[in-house]
This record gives structure tokens, sequence and C-alpha cells, in this order.
């Protein structure tokens, strides 16, 4: 029986730091994570209402807001059904 994929969202506007970390993740084996990367908060959140993700990587500085001032049912959602809900940098 084969593990299920990580499902981690990458929530970051800087092409940059979203590339250092494709890059660090690259060193995992291909089929164990499938990352989606997206630039906006309002993006994630409609992700996130599909409950497609385990995991979700935030940047603290976005233009759309702070990802832990939101009081949206997607995040809310989110963060009440996942044990590891997010890590924030």
């Amino acid at each position: 029986m084969t593990a299920k994929a990580l499902r981690i969202l990458l929530v970051e506007d800087n092409v940059c730091d979203a590339r250092l970390l494709r890059e660090m993740f690259g060193k995992e084996t291909s089929d164990s994570f499938e990352l989606t990367h997206l630039l906006r908060l309002r993006e994630a959140e409609i992700h996130l209402q599909k409950g497609e993700v385990d995991i979700a990587l935030l940047d603290m500085g976005l233009p759309d807001g702070h990802p832990f001032r939101l009081p949206t049912a997607g995040w809310r959602q989110f963060k009440e059904n996942r044990a590891c809900r997010c890590a924030a940098f």
C-alpha cells in the first residue's frame, strides 16, 4: 500500500521565496507531496474550500491581508479540521 501524498499549499507572492521552497521540497521523492503555489490569500481561500490541503505555508506579508486575521469560512474550516494547521514565515 502506498502512502498518500501530502498536499501542501504555499501562499507566497515573492517568486524567489517560492522557488527556494520548491527547491527544498525537491529533495523529497516526487510522489510524497503535491505542492500548490498561490500568490494571494483570496486565491488560497477558494482553494481551501475544496478541502484538498493538509498543510498551509503562509507568507505573513501578503498584499491582500494577514492570514490569521481573516475570519472567512475557508480559513476557519481549514484551521478547525487540521492537526498541523499552518506555518507562517
